[in-house]
């Protein structure tokens, strides 16, 4: 008796756990993108693993600070937005198949596709000048926001851009003009 009364009450208590979780499932990627924009902060980087969960990682020390999984079709189109030639991985994941220990505490793989594009990114920020900052047409970029590239969100900040994303195999850049 006392199993199936713990039985029933565990199950209550996932049920409720489950209901109160937000589900990202049926926002469009434009309301996914600002409503995560209270959650990144200035040295945070957003990353979409090829598991198709969307992370918010602290670049000091790696840790994921907030997770969201995604379905398909909006991995591969907020991928798209950072970078055209990042959404096609994206096609047949689903992060809602991503075990709930894993969302944030990711497998090791995908944080060292994070720590390498982040690498890749500086280095070709070395290799390139940056656009010039904003500055000048009342607080709104010059060029797109996928133009910057960035390691951290301060970059995208400074740019009137959300924040700095990495789609998986691809280079640090910002997105979504906001001012």
């Amino acid at each position: 008796m006392k199993f199936l009364i713990s039985t029933i009450f565990a199950a209550i208590i996932a049920a409720m756990a489950a209901s109160a979780a937000p589900s990202y499932s049926n926002m469009s990627v434009t309301e996914l993108q600002f409503s995560l924009k209270e959650l990144v902060q200035p040295l945070d980087i957003v990353h979409i693993g090829d598991d198709g969960v969307l992370r918010v990682f602290n670049t000091v020390d790696f840790t994921v600070q907030h997770a969201v999984p995604l379905t398909a079709e909006q991995a591969t189109e907020f991928a798209g937005n950072v970078d055209d030639t990042t959404s096609a991985p994206f096609v047949n994941v689903n992060g809602y198949n991503v075990p709930s220990t894993q969302l944030l505490s990711p497998p090791e793989p995908i944080v060292t596709k994070l720590k390498n594009a982040i690498a890749s990114t500086k280095a070709e920020m070395a290799n390139l000048s940056q656009p010039a900052p904003a500055g000048e047409l009342a607080g709104r970029p010059t060029l797109p926001c996928n133009s910057y590239l960035c390691v951290f969100t301060a970059t995208c900040i400074n740019n009137c851009c959300l924040y700095c994303v990495v789609a998986s195999g691809s280079l640090g850049k910002c997105i979504a003009p906001y001012c």
